[in-house]
């Protein structure tokens, strides 16, 4: 398949990371084959520049980006600079636990996952060599189908040692019917049916969608949407979980009241790549 991001930008900071998360820089346009934009939000300095260009010339596809000096808020300035320059994937990284206050107040990395237009490659451990094991959340409509692409366009050039493609399924009438019948045997049957016809399904679009050409593994998950792929992500100790954002500006009630997608922002499980609209 063609590239799927063309124009990257990479938010950099002077933190102790900032080498390694220009190492996943440079590996990921090595990798899709696009151009990158430096995004720095602070004063420009002839010694912060210099300092930026030596950093990128150690890796072979840094050798020469260009350097846009940002100010005021980060998260806006990042989100409006990036929608400014066209780009289709913003890199850059993140703590993995947010504290409570934080939670509340969103943090800059989860304030660009909540509100940008573009796709965002977010790094916890930007120490990683390459994507040992990849967690793919799917449905079953279009925007899907861009993911599990990606996730085959990785997997081809990291050669992981699993793959996985999950899906959420919930079934609220269960609840009740657990009660009502007393029999958690009956209950647990239809549910192991339910998610084996999942499980098909999902088998199904993967075929109809034409993704091959590296070994997967499918996995029904009963549970609340994200929450469950979250919690699976971590169980298997994934380095790299591949997220699609559904089209629903996040609101208050959403923050308060957890949204699927928060459920992934406010504990990351691991590197994350969140996919927005394809341009």
């Amino acid at each position: 398949m063609s590239s799927p991001f063309k124009k990257a930008a990479l938010a950099f900071t002077f933190s102790p990371s900032r080498e390694k998360l220009l190492l996943q820089a440079s590996r990921l346009v090595a990798m899709f084959g696009c151009e990158i934009i430096i995004y720095h939000v602070g004063e420009k300095s002839a010694d912060k520049e210099e300092q930026i260009n030596t950093l990128c010339r150690k890796n072979d596809a840094l050798k020469s980006p260009g350097i846009r000096w940002l100010s005021g808020d980060p998260a806006k300035a990042i989100i409006k600079q990036g929608e400014k320059d066209g780009i289709d994937l913003l890199i850059m990284g993140a703590l993995e636990k947010e504290s409570a206050i934080k939670y509340l107040m969103g943090s800059v990395a989860r304030d660009i996952l909540r509100h940008s237009r573009f796709s965002v490659f977010c790094f916890t451990d930007p120490g990683v060599a390459r994507f040992d094991k990849i967690v793919t959340a799917i449905d079953y409509v279009s925007q899907y189908e861009r993911a599990a692409r990606i996730t085959g366009f990785i997997a081809v050039h990291d050669n992981p040692s699993e793959t996985y493609f999950v899906k959420d399924v919930y079934i609220p009438a269960l609840s009740s019917l657990a009660f009502d019948s007393g029999s958690s045997d009956e209950v647990e049957k239809i549910r192991s049916s339910y998610l084996a016809d999942e499980e098909q399904k999902l088998s199904l679009f993967l075929k109809e969608s034409n993704i091959r050409g590296f070994d997967y593994k499918i996995k029904a998950l009963y549970g609340r949407e994200a929450y469950e792929t979250q919690r699976f992500t971590m169980e298997t100790e994934a380095d790299l979980l591949i997220f699609t954002l559904h089209e629903k500006k996040l609101t208050l009630l959403d923050r308060i009241f957890t949204h699927d997608a928060e459920f992934i922002f406010e504990d990351l499980p691991s590197n994350l790549l969140l996919l927005k609209n394809s341009k």
